[in-house]
C-alpha cells in the first residue's frame, strides 16, 4: 500500500485538507482497523517528522497518533480525521445552522456574551410643542349664554391672554356693558346686586399656540355673557372641534454595538429609553416595541372643554408604543363664589374667581404665574393634584420643564465571532457559509461506518471549521 505523509498545522474540529506531501511505501500492522489502523514504514530517514496522512486505499485521512520504532521498521499509530475525511459530503449537506461566523441574523439574541457594568446614556431633548411664555398660550373660557352655538347653556370661547385681561378689566372695573340706568340705580349697588361670575362656569388655560387652533375656528367680535354682550374678540368651540391634537417627533437613539452585533443590542435587556415630559410625567417605553423605529411621533389629543389630555406614543411605523392622560389645562374652579362689598375706593373683589382672576392679570403683566398669591396658582395646584402624581409637581411649571427622551444601553464584552460565529439559526447549505459553523440537530448520511457518522455529527452539533 502507499501512504502520503503532511507536514500539517490544523484543529482537530477542522474540514481542511492538506497538499503535496511524501509518498512511502507501507504495510499494515495486524490486527488492523480502518478507524485506527497501525501501519509499518521501511525508512532510512527519521519520519517522526510528520504528524499527519493520506490513505488512497482507504480514501481517509488519518491523525498521526504516534510513532514507533521496532526491528528495524518505523510505525504510525494513526486516528482517522471524519472532518478532513468527509469534507465533500459535508459541505455540500443542508443543515440547520444555529451560529455561523459567515452570516448571522442580527434580530437573534446572542446570549453567549454577557454585558459589562458599563452603562453609555444619550439624552435627547426635543420640543414639547408647549408655547414658550404664559403669554403664548390660549385660554378657553365656558360663559352661560343665549348663544345659538352654545354646547347645553354654555358657550366656550378662545381668548388670548390679552384679551383674557381685558376680559377682567371689564367684568370688575365697569358694569357700563349691562346697560343699566345710573338714575335707577348707582354703579356701587348695581356691584353689589349683580353677579358677573355667575355666567362664568369654566376657565381653563392651555400652554399651546392659539394660532395653531384658530386657523378653522368661527371669530367673533363679540362675546355672550348671560343676557349681555361684551365687546371682546374670540373663537367659538363646538361640540366637533373641541379637541385639539399637537405632534412633535424625536429621534431615536440607537446602541452603539447594534451595527456591528446585531439589532438584538437595541432591545431589552441591552437597551431601555424613557421619556421625561410633564405633566404626563416618567414613561419608560418597551424597548421591543421601538424596533426599527428611527423616530418617535409623540401625539397630545385634549379636550378644550375639560383639560383632559390622552399622550399617545407611535413610531414612524405606525406602531403604538405608549398612552398615557394627564390633565393638561390648567383650570379654574368658579362654584359658591362669594363677593365683598366694595369698599374704602372701590377696590376689587377679594375672594372667589375675582382674586384668582385679578392675580393672573398681574401674572399677564409680566409676573409668572408663581407670583400669583392665593389666585390662580392655588386653582391650577388643586387642579393638576391627580397630574402630580403622574409625575407634574406644580401647575404651569410643568410646561416649563424642557421634555427629554434618556436611552441607556448596556455595553457587551467583546465577541470572537472567528471561533464561535453568530446566531444564524437558518437552513442552509453549508459551503456557501465556510468557517464556523454549529448545527442544531445535525441530520447528514455519509457513505461511513457508524462510529465515523457519530464522530461527524458529534463535531457538527459541538462547532466544527468549514475550511
Amino acid at each position: 500500500m502507499q501512504a502520503i505523509f503532511y507536514q500539517f498545522a490544523k484543529r482537530t474540529n477542522s474540514t481542511k485538507r492538506p497538499s503535496g506531501g511524501q509518498e512511502f511505501g507501507i504495510d499494515l500492522k495486524a490486527p488492523c482497523n480502518i478507524i485506527n489502523p497501525e501501519i509499518k514504514i521501511a525508512s532510512q530517514s527519521d519520519p517522526t517528522g510528520y504528524n499527519y496522512c493520506y490513505l488512497p486505499t482507504f480514501s481517509r485521512y488519518y491523525w498521526v497518533k504516534n510513532w514507533t520504532y521496532s526491528g528495524g521498521l518505523w510505525v504510525a499509530s494513526l486516528t482517522v480525521d471524519t472532518l478532513a475525511s468527509y469534507r465533500e459530503q459535508i459541505g455540500n449537506s443542508t443543515e440547520y445552522v444555529a451560529r455561523s461566523s459567515a452570516t448571522y441574523d442580527g434580530t437573534i439574541s446572542d446570549g453567549l456574551y454577557p454585558a459589562t457594568a458599563k452603562v453609555q446614556s444619550v439624552t435627547t431633548a426635543f420640543q414639547g410643542g408647549f408655547a414658550e411664555t404664559i403669554n403664548g398660550g390660549f385660554f378657553v373660557i365656558g360663559f352661560i349664554a343665549k348663544a345659538a352655538n352654545s354646547i347645553g347653556a354654555v358657550t366656550y370661547v378662545v381668548m388670548t391672554p390679552s384679551n383674557a385681561k381685558r376680559l377682567s378689566a371689564k367684568l370688575l372695573t365697569n358694569v357700563s356693558y349691562l346697560n343699566i340706568d345710573n338714575a335707577e340705580i348707582s354703579d356701587n349697588l348695581t356691584k353689589i346686586l349683580f353677579n358677573p361670575y355667575q355666567y362664568i362656569v369654566s376657565c381653563n388655560y392651555f400652554p399651546f399656540n392659539v394660532a395653531e387652533l384658530t386657523a378653522h375656528l368661527p371669530l367673533v367680535s363679540s362675546i355672550e355673557v348671560g343676557w349681555w354682550s361684551i365687546d371682546l374678540p374670540g373663537w367659538i368651540l363646538g361640540a366637533d372641534n373641541n379637541n385639539f391634537t399637537k405632534s412633535v417627533t424625536v429621534n431615536v437613539p440607537k446602541h452603539p454595538q447594534a451595527a456591528a452585533r446585531g439589532e438584538y443590542c437595541n432591545a431589552a435587556p441591552y437597551t431601555d429609553y424613557t421619556i421625561f415630559l410633564q405633566p404626563y410625567g416618567v414613561i419608560p417605553l418597551e424597548s421591543s416595541k421601538l424596533w426599527g423605529a428611527s423616530s418617535l411621533t409623540i401625539q397630545y389629543v385634549t379636550d378644550l372643554f375639560t383639560g383632559d389630555s390622552i399622550l399617545r406614543i407611535f413610531t414612524n411605523t405606525k406602531q403604538l408604543v405608549h398612552d398615557t392622560t394627564a390633565k393638561l389645562g390648567v383650570s379654574i374652579q368658579l362654584s359658591n363664589i362669594a363677593f365683598d362689598i366694595p369698599s374704602g375706593s372701590g377696590g376689587l373683589l377679594q375672594t372667589g374667581f375675582a382674586a384668582a382672576y385679578g392675580g393672573l392679570r398681574a401674572a399677564l403683566s409680566g409676573g409668572t404665574f408663581s407670583d400669583v398669591g392665593n389666585g390662580i396658582l392655588n386653582a391650577a395646584q388643586a387642579s393638576n393634584a391627580d397630574v402630580a402624581s403622574k409625575g407634574a409637581t406644580g401647575s404651569t411649571i410643568a410646561f416649563d420643564s424642557i421634555p427629554y427622551m434618556v436611552a441607556r444601553f448596556k455595553i457587551l464584552v467583546n465577541d470572537n465571532n472567528e471561533h464561535h460565529g453568530r446566531p444564524l439559526c437558518q437552513k442552509v447549505q453549508l459551503f456557501s457559509i465556510p468557517g464556523f459553523i454549529m448545527v442544531d440537530d445535525p441530520d447528514i448520511a455519509l457513505p461511513a461506518t457508524a462510529a465515523e457518522i457519530d464522530s461527524v455529527k458529534s463535531y457538527m452539533k459541538n462547532g466544527f471549521f468549514l475550511e
